[in-house]
Parts: structure tokens; C-alpha cells; sequence
């Protein structure tokens, strides 16, 4: 079978799976009992739906193009198509505790793939650089919590998150923590590389994850907007990127859990009611997550079919 072949076979396949999976939930919140059901799952196929999902898929380009540049820090540059596909394959690892899964993305690439040491570095500074920008874009989440805070406190907070923004810009919180690692732990993690990940172009990586995580924040306000939840798209940002911090903090698999609980608890305070949070939620887990399994495991098939050895005439 042509790759072409086997590429529509695993998109059918993930189809009929995904169609399962909604008709399931559509029937769940039809037992809940919530008037708006009928209308709710119909917004994934809207015009807010579609371009919610767009802005999904931009965003992995833009992190694949991200992992390329360090790829390259690291003595292995590798062609745009080839790393982009290398990159969405990664994805299909995503539902293991801490994304570890992914540290072996380097692994996938074929017939070359990288070292250990390399993919695993790489990873480290993905993750280092993405907590910290999502910690940044949390904080109007914060100023706008139902919970009172002192001026004092948000003050605080927000010149924390700004120092630490700049401290990783410039490596030097990176220094400091690998001075309380021994040597030959670092030398295993690959951690002095991941280092040199992140002194590589830090405006230029920076400005693609900062747009990356902007981009599945205004998703997730586009399937606010069209469930009827009042929400400016800073705000939905920040919502979104609440959740993911506390997700990510609970190291279960793709912070399965921690997320949704935080989303459900933020769309709830919003005066929304706890069905349509729910549905709301899970919505955004579909394409914020699940999506990128899903076009993982077909770049994953499609890279495999590729890269298999040619049987000679």
C-alpha cells in the first residue's frame, strides 16, 4: 500500500474513533439532563469550531519549528518537512506522566535518530521554557480570581513571574538550579545541552512559544464565545493556562485531572452552569489534547511507512 494509503486508512480510523467518542458524550450530557445539549457538540463543526482548531494546529508548527531550531543548537539540523513530521509524531507519546514520553521524540527520527542525550536535552528546555511562559500568561487569571487578594500580593506575583521570565531569557536561572545537580546526573539528563538550548536565539524561541500557547488560548475563548460564555480572549488565555500549570504540577499523564478540575472550576465561577462547564471543558481537552494524539499517531504511521527500507527489484 502506498503511503498515501496507509495515511487515509489511520484518518478513517481516527474518524470513526473520534465520532464514537462524541456520540458517547453527547448521549452522557443527554442523561445529564442539560436543555443546551443538542446544540453544544454542533459547535465543534461551526465556524468557531474550525477555527479553533486551525489555531490548534498552528500551534504545533510553531512549537515544531521551535524543537528544530534547538535540534539544530545541538549539532543535528534537520530539513523543515522531515522535523515537522518528527516533531507531530512526538505527540502521539503526549499521555504519559509529565509528558515524559516525549523526551524520547528524537528517538522517532529515522534512519538517524538522535542521541539519547540530545532528545532528552531538548525536552528539558521545551518543558522549561513552557512552564514558564504559561505561568506568565496565568497571571490575569489571578487578577481576575473570585478570590480576594491584596494589592500587595498581585504586585508581587507579577514581579516574580517577570523576574523569572527574564532570569530564563538570559540562562541564569537554568545556572543556578544546575548547580544543586551533580555533574554526572547532568551529563545523563543531558542537561548542559539543554543550557545550550536555551541561549540559542532565546528572543526568537521565545516569541514562538509565547505565540504557540497565545494561539490555543484564543481556541479556547472561540469555543467560550460560542457556548455562550462571556469572556474577553486575554481572559480565556489565562484560564486556559491556569489549568495547564495546574495540570502539569499534578505529573500524571498529560495532566489528566488536574486540567479538566481546574477548567470546570473556572468556567463554574463564571457563573455557567456545571453541565455545560463539563461539556465545555472537555471540548477544549479535544482539541488542545487529543488532537495532537491524534495527528501524532498518524504522523507517526505515515513517518513509519516512509522511512521503512525499499525492497529492492
Amino acid at each position: 500500500m502506498t503511503p498515501l494509503g496507509s495515511l487515509g486508512r489511520s484518518l478513517l480510523l481516527l474518524a470513526l474513533v473520534a465520532l464514537v467518542v462524541l456520540g458517547l458524550c453527547q448521549a452522557a450530557w443527554q442523561w445529564w439532563g442539560d436543555p443546551q445539549a443538542p446544540g453544544v457538540w454542533r459547535g465543534l463543526l461551526s465556524t468557531d469550531g474550525a477555527l479553533a482548531t486551525l489555531l490548534c494546529l498552528v500551534s504545533y508548527v510553531l512549537r515544531g519549528q521551535r524543537w528544530r531550531l534547538w535540534v539544530a543548537a545541538c549539532g543535528h539540523p534537520t530539513p523543515w518537512r522531515r522535523g515537522l513530521r518528527v516533531y507531530l509524531a512526538g505527540y502521539s507519546l503526549t499521555p504519559t506522566p509529565g509528558n515524559v514520553g516525549e523526551a524520547a521524540r528524537g528517538l522517532l527520527m529515522r534512519p538517524s535518530p538522535l542521541p539519547v542525550s540530545t532528545s532528552v536535552a531538548v525536552f528539558a528546555a521545551e518543558r522549561w521554557q513552557d512552564l514558564l511562559a504559561l505561568v506568565l500568561l496565568a497571571v490575569p487569571a489571578l487578577l481576575w480570581s473570585p478570590f480576594d487578594a491584596s494589592g500587595l500580593v498581585v504586585m508581587l506575583l507579577c514581579v516574580l513571574v517577570t523576574t523569572l521570565i527574564w532570569l530564563s531569557m538570559q540562562s541564569l536561572a537554568w545556572q543556578w538550579g544546575l548547580r544543586l545537580i551533580p555533574a554526572k546526573v547532568q551529563h545523563v539528563l543531558g542537561l548542559e545541552q539543554a543550557q545550550q538550548c536555551l541561549q540559542h536565539q532565546p528572543g526568537l524561541t521565545w516569541s514562538l512559544t509565547l505565540l504557540a500557547w497565545s494561539a490555543q488560548g484564543v481556541a479556547v475563548w472561540l469555543l467560550c464565545r460560542h457556548n455562550g460564555l462571556l469572556a474577553d480572549a486575554l481572559q480565556a488565555t489565562s484560564w486556559y493556562a491556569l489549568s495547564m500549570v495546574a495540570g502539569a504540577l499534578t505529573t500524571l499523564p498529560a495532566g489528566l485531572g488536574g486540567t479538566e478540575a481546574s477548567l470546570v472550576g473556572l468556567f463554574t465561577q463564571q457563573g455557567v452552569s456545571t453541565s455545560l462547564a463539563l461539556l465545555l471543558t472537555l471540548q477544549v481537552r479535544l482539541l488542545t489534547l487529543w488532537l495532537a494524539v491524534a495527528v501524532g499517531l498518524v504522523a507517526l504511521l505515515y513517518g513509519w511507512r516512509m522511512d521503512r527500507p525499499r525492497s529492492s527489484p
